[in-house]
């Protein structure tokens, strides 16, 4: 984009860029101070203010395209002026913090070319206002798929510009279509008003012919309507759209990429927490949910299943005949029950079943307002049980096969976030295992990371990677989907001998060996 703005500017690339900048910043400045002391001679005499000095302003010529505004998150504001000061001589100015206002006179007297501001500057009432007071040439906007949605204040506010200022609009995104063609007609429409129809045409004769397409039961013909609807908006968005891949750009300059996939065993303490926690009442119900219920509602199905002779004929019952079973999720398992709730004193619901407990546990007013069902007097049983539980139950077993530190209770989280981590680690942790686990404790102790290969088999092959890389002089780069066990990986690296680099944003650590390379 920086080349792009470069050839619109007619840049050389050569010291020359910047000897313009200043002879045109000087030609300003010089008409700018006429026109103060013009306005203070008029004070001074009572006199109208004399037109030369704005009209020197006119006479300077600026480049066609200017000024250019740049819409960026927030968050990557000084990346992108880093990147000019990088690549060539730009006179940029920042719309952002208390130099708003002074930035904004500066394009408007024409001291600067470019300006860049953030998305939620851009988006906010008073600042876009000021923003619209600008006859901008081009509007340049990174991150271009956040204006998707034709509903947002964003998008409002960036067709508001465009048709104010009769502007052309730049959209920058590595995912033009993120969910619906309904956000790519929106991205298309902005930078291109009218060139695929209306918003109706588009739903009825690109979307809904390529939509109906993706249905598992979808006939010949409408498979061929799809693919001819989907050719017609290739063809009417190529005016608009240029796609950039990195196999064509970058052909030339990348390695082969090779995929290797460790699998990494589970150490002796995972393992034991694993199978401790699998057997615990909402992991056992959720294992057994579609499994046949035994309260004898099935016997007319397994009647006629034992007079089966063969596998294959009990198998085709099987087939023929699954839809009479009831399964215990639909039946006396729908909720993780207590075995002792009929005695005085016992609850209702299993008192380890911490997942769905925390799920379903609201605040209740009177029972007879609430239409759903309420258990224990606290917890509102959803429509969905048990499987509702299904992911919250899955990230847990994902975090013990990780490594079983990510179960311990952090103390720098919130109080509610505690409490719930606390609930289920107490249930998670038995007291022989919780003796193996750092501090002993159920809350975490980063500073104890000695016993790291020992937790955990992941760290453990990590580490044996680590090793080998290093020796190489390689550098390397570790991500992970979970921050939670990247700060594990970052309390092993500090006690190890590796210098890193830690960016918590992007999720990835840089790694370096000690060695004379880094200079």
């Amino acid at each position: 984009m920086i080349s792009l703005i470069a050839a619109l500017l007619k840049k050389t690339g050569t010291g020359l860029d910047l000897l313009e900048i200043n002879q045109h910043c000087n030609k300003v400045k010089k008409a700018l101070q006429a026109r103060e002391e013009s306005k203070h001679q008029a004070l001074l005499t009572g006199f109208g203010i004399k037109n030369d000095a704005d009209d020197a302003l006119e006479t300077i010529e600026a480049p066609r395209f200017t000024p250019i505004l740049i819409i960026v998150p927030s968050s990557v504001v000084d990346n992108w002026q880093n990147e000019f000061k990088t690549w060539g001589h730009f006179n940029v100015g920042v719309y952002a913090g208390s130099n708003r206002e002074k930035a904004l006179d500066r394009i408007k007297d024409g001291l600067d070319f470019i300006l860049i501001t953030g998305k939620s500057l851009f988006t906010r009432a008073g600042d876009y206002d000021e923003l619209a007071q600008v006859e901008w040439k081009v509007v340049i906007v990174d991150e271009y798929h956040e204006f998707k949605n034709g509903k947002s204040q964003s998008f409002k506010r960036l067709q508001d510009l465009r048709d104010n200022c009769e502007c052309p609009i730049v959209g920058m995104t590595g995912t033009l279509m993120q969910n619906k063609h309904e956000e790519l007609f929106f991205l298309i429409d902005l930078v291109r008003p009218g060139l695929i129809g209306s918003k109706e045409a588009f739903r009825n004769e690109i979307s809904r012919p390529i939509t109906y397409a993706r249905a598992k039961d979808a006939k010949q013909k409408v498979l061929d309507l799809a693919e001819e609807r989907e050719q017609i908006l290739r063809n009417a968005i190529r005016p608009a759209f240029l796609e950039r891949k990195k196999e064509v750009v970058l052909k030339d300059e990348l390695t082969e990429k090779k995929e290797e996939v460790i699998f990494c065993e589970l150490t002796d303490i995972q393992k034991k927490i694993y199978r401790h926690i699998i057997a615990l009442p909402d992991y056992q119900q959720l294992r057994f949910a579609n499994a046949p219920c035994d309260c004898g509602v099935n016997k007319q199905y397994f009647r006629g299943y034992k007079k089966m002779k063969t596998h294959r004929e009990q198998l085709d019952y099987q087939r023929r005949n699954k839809g009479i079973l009831t399964l215990k999720k639909e039946c006396c398992y729908r909720y993780p029950w207590n075995p002792l709730r009929d005695e005085p004193g016992e609850p209702q619901i299993e008192p380890d079943a911490i997942l769905w407990k925390q799920s379903h546990e609201k605040e209740i007013g009177c029972p007879i307002d609430i239409a759903q069902n309420v258990i224990d007097g606290k917890y509102v049983a959803c429509q969905n049980c048990p499987t509702c539980t299904t992911l919250v139950a899955m990230h847990k077993l994902y975090k013990i096969s990780s490594h079983p530190n990510l179960l311990q209770v952090d103390r720098l989280e919130s109080a509610a976030a505690q409490k719930k981590k606390l609930e289920f680690a107490k249930v998670a942790f038995t007291p022989e295992i919780l003796k193996e686990m750092p501090g002993g404790s159920y809350y975490k102790s980063d500073g104890i990371m000695d016993d790291h290969m020992k937790l955990s088999g992941k760290m453990r092959t990590l580490d044996y990677c680590l090793t080998k890389f290093l020796k190489r002089r390689n550098r390397v780069l570790v991500f992970s989907y979970s921050t939670a066990a990247l700060d594990v990986i970052q309390n092993h690296i500090k006690v190890s001998e590796y210098l890193y680099l830690l960016s918590i944003k992007m999720m990835l650590y840089e790694m370096y060996s000690k060695g004379p390379f880094l200079s």
